[in-house]
């Protein structure tokens, strides 16, 4: 009898200890790395909405932000310096300008439509975005420019 409850007790008790190995993140080789920037010396990505950073060889991950939830891809300026996001805060899609080496996002656009960067323009002054702001038709996006 004594056995029996034993293994009623061991058995959930295994089962919770698989379970949380299997729901554990896998720092070796996560799949939910996203939307990858490649940057001089840098490299920027999405994961689970969140901007990361890391060298060029993978190492020394570092989250950028915390409270907004990151869309689309980010893009490094020419220089490597700054990276451009667009991301989510109080339900609207905006463009934010932050350093690549971290520190204070800036929020670069208001519109109540999606603003979704797409990039740097030669000089590194000017980030390029489209939006539905304006838009002929249903679907459509123009592109826009704002300087920083």
């Amino acid at each position: 009898m004594i056995k029996k409850k034993v293994n009623l007790f061991l058995f959930p008790l295994l089962f919770l200890m698989m379970a949380t190995a299997l729901l554990a993140i896998n720092t070796k080789d996560t799949a939910m790395l996203s939307r990858p920037a490649i940057g001089p010396d840098k490299i920027a990505f999405v994961y689970a909405n969140q901007l990361w950073v890391a060298d060029l060889d993978g190492k020394n991950p570092r989250q950028l932000t915390v409270d907004l939830l990151v869309q689309g891809t980010p893009v490094f300026s020419p220089d490597g310096k700054w990276i451009a996001f667009s991301a989510e805060h109080d339900g609207n899609v905006d463009v934010y300008l932050m350093p690549a080496e971290g520190g204070q996002s800036r929020r670069l656009t208001w519109h109540p439509g999606p603003d979704l960067v797409q990039d740097f323009s030669p000089c590194g002054k000017k980030i390029f975005f489209t939006s539905t702001r304006n838009a002929y038709a249903r679907g459509a996006s123009n592109l826009y420019v704002c300087i920083h």
